[in-house]
């Protein structure tokens, strides 16, 4: 397993509300190569809403796989503001993919 899997796997077993010194490496990984650590934080966030959760769900609903772009717009369905339902609303008519399109609808 490698640092960053047991990075992920610690976060996912804590079962509380993450840290700031938590967040910031998760908000990292964002931007990892490896869509499975790119698609794991996206998992994660639903559980820790903050603002800019909120912006990393939103960015991750553009991922190139489709499987961070499923996640992410599971996910949004903690969010708050009027772009995101926008944004899951477009994805639910447009997206190539029709899982990301029924978690869309769903997280409406």
């Amino acid at each position: 397993m490698t640092q960053i899997e047991a990075f992920l796997t610690r976060l996912e077993k804590a079962r509380r509300r993450l840290t700031a010194k938590e967040m910031e490496p998760l908000y990292a990984l964002a931007f990892y190569p490896d869509a499975l650590v790119r698609s794991d934080v996206a998992a994660l966030l639903v559980d820790h809403y903050e603002e800019k959760s909120e912006e990393v769900l939103l960015r991750l609903s553009h991922d190139a796989d489709s499987l961070v772009r499923t996640d992410a717009v599971d996910s949004l369905c903690i969010g708050r503001r009027e772009t995101t339902l926008e944004r899951l609303i477009h994805l639910a008519e447009h997206d190539p993919e029709y899982t990301v399109r029924g978690f869309a609808v769903h997280s409406a």
